[in-house]
Formats: C-alpha cells, sequence, structure tokens
C-alpha cells in the first residue's frame, strides 16, 4: 500500500498540515485525491479503504463489511470523488442505500416484513446461509410479536423503546435467557442498518441491556462408554463415522461434513484438514485436527467400504447437505443403544471432545486450535465443571501439606510460655528458667533477707 503524501497548507490552511493520495487505479490513472487536514492514523486508515475498493475492483469481489460501512458514511462531497473516479463502482449496494437515504420518497420506512426480506439480503454478503437464517429467526419472533400483541404496528418506524423493552420481556418470559438475549442482539443490530440508511431515527433496542447467550442447561458431556454404545447400534458405517467425527474429532455437524473428502485424511501424519464454513468469515477457512485412534479405526472401516463409490467420506449425499436433518436419525440410534436423551446432540458431541481433550493435559492454545474457536468461546460455551473434578478436589486436597500429614507432632500448637520466650529471645533480653528462677532470692535497697 503506497502512504499518504504530507503537504504544507497555503492561503487559509496555512501552518496546517495536509494530506493527499495518489493510488493507481485499474486503468493505470494516479489520480490525486485531497484528504484535507486530519492525523496521519486517519490519513492511513482512509487510504487503507480506497486501496480495498481498488483491490475489489481488480478482482471482482465484494469489499470487506467495514469498507462498506466507511462508504455508506463518508461525507457527500469525498463520496461523489470517488464516486466519479469509479471506486464506488464496487460497491453498488452501497450506492443504492446512499440514495435511499437522500431520496424522501425511499427513505419512507418499510414495513417489517419488508425490512426482515432486505436485512435478508444484506447479511447474504458477509455471512454463511446458516447464520442468516438464525437471523431471520430472530425477526421472525419480531413479527410474530407485533402481530400478536400489538398489532398496529406495521411500520419499522413505529416500534418504540417502550415497545422494544416489552417484547424482551415476552421474550425472557417465553424462552431461555441465551435465546431471548440473542434475538435482543440480532434486533439491535438490523435496526442498526435501518438508522444508518435513514428510515428511523433511532434504534429502539440500542439501550436494551441482553444477558448472557450461555445456556448450561443445554450443556451435556456424552460419556465414552454411551459413544461406545452408540457406535454398535449405528446401522452402517456411514452413520458410525458421523457420530466418531462428532464425539471424537469434534467437527461442527453437519456444516464441516459438506466439503470433507479422502484426500484431506492424511494417513501417514495422522491428521485430518477440516473446511470451516462458521469461520471463513474471520480469515479461518480450515484447521488439522489429530486422527485420533478412536477415529482412526471407524474412517479407516468407512474407507474400505466406500472410498471407491465417493471422493467424500460422507458417501450419502443426503447427509452431505447443510440444512441436512441428522437428528431424527441420530435419536434413533440413540434410542436403540439405551442412551438417555440429551439436549443439542451434535453441539454436545463437539463439547464432549473439547472437554476430553482438555483434560488429556493439552493446553488451551492446542484445544482451541484443534477445535477452532478462541479461548473465551471455549471457556463459555465447551468446557465444563464435572463431577470428576470434585471427587479429585477431595483426593488431592490442594491446601494439604505433606509435610503436616507424614509429621503431624509439627503441627502442635504452642504453649502461651513458649511464645512468651521466642519473643524474648528475638529482642533480647535474658530468659531466666521457671525453676531457676524460683531459686533466686529477691533483691532491692532493702537488705537481703535469709532464704
Amino acid at each position: 500500500m503506497a502512504k499518504p503524501q504530507r503537504v504544507k497548507g497555503k492561503g487559509r490552511d496555512e501552518g496546517k498540515t495536509l494530506w493527499r493520495y495518489q493510488p493507481t487505479l485499474p486503468t493505470g490513472k494516479r489520480p490525486t485525491i485531497h484528504l484535507g487536514a486530519m492525523r496521519e492514523s486517519a490519513a492511513n486508515k482512509f487510504c487503507g479503504m480506497i486501496d480495498d475498493l481498488i483491490g475489489a475492483l481488480k478482482n471482482n469481489l465484494t469489499p470487506a463489511p467495514g469498507t462498506r460501512r466507511w462508504l455508506l458514511d463518508l461525507d457527500k462531497p469525498v463520496y461523489e470523488k470517488l464516486k466519479r473516479l469509479g471506486l464506488c463502482d464496487a460497491a453498488q449496494d452501497v450506492n443504492l442505500l446512499r440514495e435511499r437515504r437522500e431520496n424522501k420518497e425511499l427513505a419512507k420506512a418499510p414495513s417489517l416484513e419488508d425490512f426482515r426480506e432486505w436485512y435478508k439480503s444484506q447479511r447474504k454478503a458477509d455471512c454463511e446461509l446458516s447464520t442468516v437464517k438464525k437471523q431471520q429467526s430472530s425477526l421472525n419472533n419480531l413479527i410474530s410479536y407485533f402481530n400478536e400483541h400489538e398489532p398496529r404496528t406495521k411500520l419499522i418506524s413505529e416500534i418504540t423503546v417502550e415497545a422494544a423493552f416489552r417484547f424482551q420481556l415476552a421474550r425472557i418470559k417465553e424462552r431461555a435467557e441465551a435465546t431471548a438475549s440473542k434475538d435482543i442482539k440480532v434486533c439491535k443490530t438490523a435496526f442498526g442498518y435501518a438508522v444508518r440508511i435513514g428510515w428511523i431515527q433511532e434504534n429502539p433496542f440500542k439501550y436494551l441491556k441482553t444477558g448472557s447467550e450461555v445456556n448450561p442447561d443445554g450443556h451435556f458431556i456424552l460419556p465414552i462408554e454411551d459413544y461406545e454404545k452408540m457406535i454398535d447400534a449405528c446401522p452402517n458405517s456411514t452413520w458410525r463415522t458421523i457420530i466418531a467425527l462428532g464425539r471424537i474429532g469434534g467437527l461442527r455437524e453437519p456444516s464441516e461434513l459438506v466439503n470433507l473428502k479422502w484426500p484431506h485424511v492424511n494417513w501417514a501424519n495422522g491428521q485430518i484438514l477440516v473446511t470451516s464454513p462458521k469461520t471463513k468469515r474471520y480469515g479461518k477457512t480450515e484447521r488439522s485436527i489429530p486422527l485420533f485412534g478412536r477415529l482412526e479405526e471407524q474412517l479407516a472401516d468407512h474407507f474400505e467400504l466406500t472410498a471407491d463409490k465417493s471422493e467424500y467420506v460422507i458417501d450419502n449425499p443426503t447427509y452431505r447437505h447443510r440444512d441436512a436433518n441428522l437428528r431424527t436419525s441420530f435419536n434413533r440410534i440413540r434410542e436403540k443403544a439405551g442412551v438417555p436423551k440429551f439436549p443439542n446432540p451434535f453441539r454436545n458431541l463437539r463439547l464432549s471432545a473439547a472437554n476430553d481433550v482438555c483434560r488429556a493435559g493439552y493446553t488451551m492454545k492446542v484445544v482451541t486450535e484443534w477445535f477452532g474457536h478462541d479461548i473465551v468461546t471455549a471457556l463459555k460455551h465447551y468446557h465444563k465443571v464435572i463431577q470428576a473434578d470434585f471427587d479429585r478436589a477431595r483426593e488431592n486436597d490442594p491446601f494439604t501439606s505433606k509435610k503436616l500429614t507424614q509429621n503431624p507432632t509439627q503441627a502442635r500448637p504452642r504453649t502461651a510460655a513458649q511464645g512468651s520466650a521466642e519473643k524474648a529471645k528475638a529482642s533480647g533480653m535474658l530468659i531466666i528458667p521457671e525453676a531457676q528462677n524460683a531459686s533466686v532470692t529477691p533483691t532491692g535497697l532493702e537488705p537481703v533477707l535469709p532464704a
């Protein structure tokens, strides 16, 4: 990236430090963009946004979300300058948003249903389809609430802060705190977009405080003994592989099963390359996990049966779809194995794997790299305190000294006399034993009395 150039101000700008930038456009031209007076850090950020727009034009890509937000809120004269240079062509959606905000007719607030569809189209650019569907579910809950309880509210501009608060209270009463918090966060983000476009003046969800999205009641660790029972109850090798990849490999299912192929399994090095659609937006498109012994056993058996039929590890295309319904068949296998029902089965398979690996003594850095989440997420959603931790605390009490256990006589309390003697010795006083002190005749100014 080229750096901005410092220019001395002239005339009324004399004494000020001005900046300008000469980027190289895809056409080869190098126009001069005057940035005006600003801090050097702001000038560097401005130039970085320009470079991102140029890169998007060269490679026929969509600019980064941060660049698009910056372009949407840019001052009109500067925006018009960039538009004349063709730099805004890579962000056509931003051009439409700015036109909508400036046009009074287009700036009219849409209905709740129209707003939901518009927001869906916006988030498809930077979110996975599964994430967009979850956001749509939260907005559907919002629409259902107002249709049922406040039917007069039709437009997003008619939702007040009080109405948003009532919606939050209703969600908390109906669902778990984590679910209600997720709905409010989605609404807060969506209505933030509406503010920037000009549809509403203030975000009614802005000041609503959300609780934790962690639901401890939904956490469950599947014991390895129950895992073995389910493996024995599986109808075929495909299902044995699916369960093993979730409980032993810690894959996100079904999303990370979609693109898993046999060439991704490195038998020699004992690794599996996993592509992760969920973390793609954060620059983490893939990760490597160990080929654990139990997992290798299932994969080797499945390889012999299906490798010549399909390049994908999961040979049945029905199970490779991101919207595949794996839960129904999973529950049949669980019931056949005699394993009690537990919530969020595939998420808890992954949680169980992460807990086992963490308790095996691997560092948090290794665990988070293998499972594809950061340390905060791991501690919040994947690591659980279990009864074995309390049992271990009783067996290995961290507050019990081994020395005191081996020689308990050292732990006797001191007597008052011993304590006084130690204090006197520390102060340099002459110490007289009690027996010797009893035989000494008291003396003073009076004559010595016979003993």
